[in-house]
């Protein structure tokens, strides 16, 4: 045995004594328990935008990712990870390597009010040190100026915390919006 603990330090999932002996001898089941375990990403940088704003198709071009790419909304349901390559190579060794890229979900104007699959999408961004804000350049309906500051709203609405965060933006499809002016 070890030491015994004060009432204090039982925690709730701990057996009492008689239980325990009473399950080693097959006279009682632990009462059944349901759990929601909740798994947030964690990375260096998450990617936050519109959906179709080429946030997986950015972290293909940047990682060894292989992100499913459509044209139609909404291809990313789940966060798509990948680890950028350091300039030297493998970055074997020391564990130092590249930074880790979310690929998040696209967001939706009046997400954070859980439209869409808003709020699943926001709560991605708990764990992600910098945000990168992925705008669409060829987007017809919505220029940059208001897409950035929609998502800045959104995530404003749904945690002030986000935007303390260091964040950058990048103009994405340029090279088709470059093409279409000839």
């Amino acid at each position: 045995g070890g030491r015994r603990r004060s009432e204090e330090e039982v925690d709730a999932f701990e057996l009492s004594e008689q239980e325990e002996i009473d399950l080693v001898r097959g006279k009682a089941a632990p009462p059944p328990t349901k759990l929601l375990l909740l798994l947030r990403t964690v990375a260096d940088v998450g990617f936050v935008g519109f959906p179709n704003a080429g946030k997986s198709t950015l972290l293909n071009a940047l990682t060894r990712a292989r992100a499913t790419i459509n044209s139609y909304p909404f291809t990313t349901l789940m966060p798509n990870l990948g680890a950028m390559v350091p300039s030297g190579g493998e970055g074997g060794g020391g564990g130092g390597g590249g930074a880790l890229l979310a690929d998040l979900p696209g967001l939706v104007e009046g997400a954070h009010a859980g439209r869409g699959l808003g709020r699943q999408f926001l709560q991605q961004l708990r764990r992600v040190k910098v945000v990168l804000f992925v705008l669409d350049t060829t987007c017809a309906e919505v220029d940059v100026g208001e897409q950035y500051a929609i998502l800045r709203r959104e995530l404003q609405l749904y945690n002030p915390d986000y935007l303390a965060r260091p964040h950058l933006v990048a103009l994405n499809k340029l090279d088709t919006l470059l093409q279409a002016e000839g």
